[in-house]
């Protein structure tokens, strides 16, 4: 409500026509939104002054229930959010891997999906793989991020791995950090923070 009125407060100083101001809320959450939509939903109003309250209604749509035809006439990476979202909460995860569609703002996207999951691994990937890819030209879209997602458990493994064969001294440091292609110094930065 501030925010329209903002708009419109900031339009009166034009003295052109109003350009209309519309609210929406996208819920991004795998449960439909069940709380009112407008004020009157929200008060206690006496029969007699319902009529006399301004009533106030704002749209809500439901990215995860969204129908395929909806979701197919996205043009921009919203379309890849949307449909995330909707296999993620009808546990149709094999069609998030399937996903071919190029990922254009892939930091904004990513960032979407690591707030709304509440999944900091996607901050992670981020600064690991998918950055340096995005980069280099590479195409990204949902199959190259779940690859990543893999690609960082089998290094993780490997990692956890080697820290162990370390501490029961069946490799040594010097090994270890051969094996992961890095320096020493890397390694034990690595075994302290990863593992």
């Amino acid at each position: 409500m501030g925010y329209d009125y903002a708009t419109y407060r900031s339009q009166l100083s034009n003295k052109k026509a109003l350009i209309p101001t519309i609210t929406i809320v996208l819920n991004f959450s795998e449960k439909r939104w069940n709380k009112p939509t407008n004020l009157h939903g929200l008060l206690k109003l006496p029969r007699g002054l319902k009529h006399l309250v301004q009533d106030y209604e704002v749209k809500v749509y439901d990215i995860a229930f969204l129908e395929d035809d909806v979701i197919e006439k996205f043009t921009s990476d919203f379309k890849v959010v949307a449909r995330y979202l909707k296999n993620r909460r009808l546990k149709k995860l094999h069609l998030v891997v399937e996903d071919q569609q190029e990922i254009h703002h892939v930091e904004a996207v990513l960032d979407l999906f690591r707030v709304f999951t509440q999944d900091e691994r996607y901050e992670e990937l981020l600064t690991e793989k998918i950055k340096s890819g995005n980069e280099k030209g590479e195409v990204v879209n949902m199959c190259y991020v779940v690859d990543a997602f893999e690609q960082r458990g089998i290094e993780r493994g490997r990692l956890g791995l080697l820290k162990k064969w370390v501490e029961k001294g069946k490799v040594t440091l010097e090994e270890a950090a051969e094996e992961m292609e890095v320096t020493v110094a890397e390694i034990e930065e690595m075994f302290a923070n990863k593992i």
